[in-house]
């Protein structure tokens, strides 16, 4: 009898700590440390056009360079899950949906490998990690804030450089004036 009691109390407590376990995470340069990944975007020595993604920290889940019509809040990032697993998603309209990364062994944590993007995505594409279907095992599930990460990163870079350039310019047409 004490046996099963004890598997009874054992079937109830699990299915409660799934639903509790199983959280959606926005990783953003302000909270990225926290959620123990290092993202690291450069622009593309070999075409300006392009830039790099490094991703520091591991995963055992599938990831995706999900690419919309504008940019989203967390709540709706949330919604990548619904996209991925049952095809739909109403808060924007996805241009592209890319995997990026599939791994083949999920018991096994790994490094995501670098990988580059077009610049005229930065503003508006998502990186997004979890399982490629339902899994009875919770977890976390990830949303990285690619265009918050962007604009840290690579924009005002750009913004910086091309207002340098600006105002070289317009010293050499000033000192061509004084002449």
């Amino acid at each position: 009898m004490k046996i099963l009691v004890y598997i009874l109390f054992l079937s109830v407590i699990g299915v409660p700590s799934f639903a509790v376990f199983s959280s959606f995470i926005s990783v953003s340069p302000s909270n990225v440390e926290d959620k123990k990944f290092k993202i690291n975007l450069s622009t593309n020595k070999e075409d300006k056009n392009f830039f790099d993604v490094k991703i520091d920290g591991i995963t055992y889940r599938d990831v995706w360079l999900i690419t919309v019509d504008k940019e989203l809040s967390e709540k709706e990032q949330n919604e990548f899950r619904n996209y991925i697993w049952n095809k739909e998603f109403k808060p924007a309209k996805i241009l592209k949906l890319q995997k990026i990364y599939a791994n083949k062994s999920k018991r096994k944590l790994n490094p995501l490998p670098p990988f580059t993007i077009k610049n005229e995505y930065g503003s508006n594409s998502y990186i997004y990690m979890d399982h490629p279907t339902e899994v009875s095992d919770g977890g976390f599930y990830y949303s990285i804030d690619l265009p918050k990460f962007y604009e840290n990163q690579i924009a005002s870079k750009i913004r910086a450089a091309e207002a340098e350039a600006l105002a070289k310019k317009e010293a050499e047409k000033e000192a061509k004036k004084k002449k």
